[in-house]
């Protein structure tokens, strides 16, 4: 894909989950990375994209949502690309704080489930997350929460991660 190809794809998906819940989005998202895949090249480009909409992203008036809109949109995306991402996923879930931490984290975590990528991951986010922010540790638990209402292997995730403070979170967000 060209980059006005992904600036349209990123812009029209932004719309279309402004219109569907959750479930129907990501459904959406599948079938939109099926049809025109993502090369290496294009996930750079997307990175660039998570502190950059595109000009054409949908507006959203709360302060903040628009670029947190784009983000999961972005995330989306590279999540069907599969274990080509994997690189692109360590590097922001591992580097230094940023808002799209949790969002890699999480990414990697649904890769894990799906099979896509290998258990080894688990236990290097275990190893990585004590050096990180309180506010990764928050966003990334609700994550995890939120999945694992459907599915339970994201409570195996949640147990297998042993750091203290991140399960100091995950009791808040239980209560």
């Amino acid at each position: 894909m060209n980059i006005k190809e992904i600036n349209n794809l990123v812009s029209e998906l932004g719309r279309k989950c402004l219109e569907m819940n959750k479930s129907e989005f990501e459904s959406e998202v599948k079938s939109k990375i099926q049809n025109n895949p993502i090369t290496p090249n294009n996930l750079n480009y997307l990175k660039k994209k998570l502190h950059n909409l595109p000009e054409d992203f949908p507006e959203v008036s709360q302060l903040g949502q628009n670029l947190a809109l784009g983000q999961y949109v972005i995330f989306e995306i590279i999540f069907n690309t599969g274990a080509i991402a994997l690189d692109l996923l360590k590097e922001i879930a591992f580097g230094g704080y940023d808002w799209t931490q949790a969002n890699a984290l999480e990414t990697l975590c649904r890769l894990y489930v799906e099979n896509e990528i290998h258990e080894n991951i688990i236990e290097e986010i275990n190893n990585k997350i004590g050096n990180m922010m309180y506010e990764t540790h928050l966003y990334f638990a609700k994550a995890l929460l939120s999945r694992a209402r459907k599915n339970f292997k994201y409570f195996k995730i949640i147990n297998s991660i042993t750091d203290d403070e991140f399960q100091e979170v995950v009791l808040e967000l239980k209560e």
